[in-house]
């Protein structure tokens, strides 16, 4: 008997992936992605919806970046034993900001064994859910960074200006690390904030192409179009350490 092909794979909306970035292949940036090691290690905690997306994924291009990284997929992590593992034999730190975090744009870590940062990837409201459902976190000492500089993730809309993506987030911070020198000087992150200028970029001219009509005229907009939420001038967009 003939089988006859499939129409979903062969119809003009399928999209072949990388299956490196699980980014449509004619939109794959890993030709620009230089892998590096470090002396700190980062565990990504990533939030199940962020796991699902295909389009940009910050929290994964850190990973493919970062070898000495790992992403562990969940929303509580309270008991999850390779977290619990971490926490155990490292010298842990929540990338976070809060009243008692350490700033590493003034401060150095006090370490007695290896350093471990880990990085909550998701919304703000996902993440701070996470937090506040993964008690074994809570205890982590905090750290994070000053910075004037805006977003370059300018498609998404942030809740407030300190919001950075996650793989901007880890660049600062690890440049912050090298100032202190707890890692290698000659470690170069600039290609981290790079490839995202570029994928930006790109979402923002395919949606600029009339020709493309998966992509709404419109869609995005700059920074300074968009709106502040209003729940969120009402709520705290952080889970509140407590003391």
């Amino acid at each position: 008997m003939t089988m006859k092909p499939s129409k979903k794979l062969y119809s003009d909306n399928f999209r072949e992936l990388c299956l490196t970035c699980l980014r449509p292949k004619k939109s794959c940036f890993c030709e620009f992605i230089r892998p590096f090691n470090t002396n700190t290690s980062f565990v990504i905690l990533m939030h199940p919806k962020e796991f699902k997306k295909v389009s940009i994924g910050t929290g994964r291009l850190t990973h493919l970046f970062l070898k000495n990284s790992k992403i562990i997929i969940g929303e509580k992590f309270d008991d999850n034993n390779l977290v619990n593992n971490y926490i155990e034999n490292y010298n842990c730190h929540l990338l976070y900001p809060g009243e008692n975090a350490t700033n590493l744009s003034s401060h150095s870590l006090t370490t007695t064994k290896k350093n471990l940062i880990f990085i909550l990837d998701g919304t703000w409201p996902c993440a701070k859910s996470m937090l506040r459902d993964s008690p074994n976190l809570h205890h982590l000492p905090r750290v994070s960074f000053s910075s004037q500089q805006p977003s370059l993730f300018s498609i998404k809309h942030q809740p407030d200006q300190y919001c950075l993506s996650t793989i901007e987030s880890t660049k600062i911070i690890i440049d912050k690390l090298i100032e202190r020198g707890h890692e290698c000087a000659k470690l170069k992150t600039e290609g981290m904030t790079n490839i995202l200028e570029k994928i930006v970029k790109f979402q923002i001219d395919c949606a600029n192409n009339p020709e493309l009509s998966r992509y709404r005229p419109g869609k995005f907009k700059s920074t300074q179009q968009k709106k502040q939420s209003k729940k969120w001038q009402k709520r705290s967009i952080l889970f509140k350490q407590s003391t």
